[in-house]
């Protein structure tokens, strides 16, 4: 999220003699790449921010599963009756995001910013990148 100056050529920093500021973007050992299909929380209980833990949906997994076994102990497929899972469906929680009130109010504006980008992008007729 680049909420800042990025230069106005190409994000690479300031020209030589150009007054400005350069951010330098390192990913950490915990760095990935997450689906995200929705978010939970609200204020922190002491009032000086907002959590939010973003997570992903899926079916639950099997608990566990059996499968027979034929008479030259080859796996048959499965026994379906036997299966045992868990009923509805699994938000797993990918991350917990802990900000205070103006970096939430710049990723709001950001988000914003991002959103109707997208639109216009989706808006354009296919093969006009």
């Amino acid at each position: 999220m680049d909420m800042g100056w990025n230069g106005g050529h190409g994000g690479l920093g300031p020209m030589p003699g150009e007054p400005g500021f350069s951010f330098h973007y390192l990913k950490s050992r915990q760095f990935r790449v997450i689906h995200v299909d929705g978010a939970h929380g609200g204020p922190m209980p002491n009032g000086r921010g907002l959590n939010v833990a973003l997570f992903s949906e899926r079916g639950p997994l099997p608990q566990s599963t059996h499968h027979p076994v034929g008479p030259h102990g080859e796996l048959l497929p499965e026994d379906l009756a036997a299966r045992v899972t868990k009923q509805g469906a699994v938000r797993e929680v990918e991350v917990m995001l802990a900000m205070d009130l103006s970096t939430a109010e710049a990723v709001h504006q950001w988000l914003g910013q991002q959103i109707e980008q997208l639109r216009d992008v989706q808006r354009r007729p296919p093969g006009r990148g």
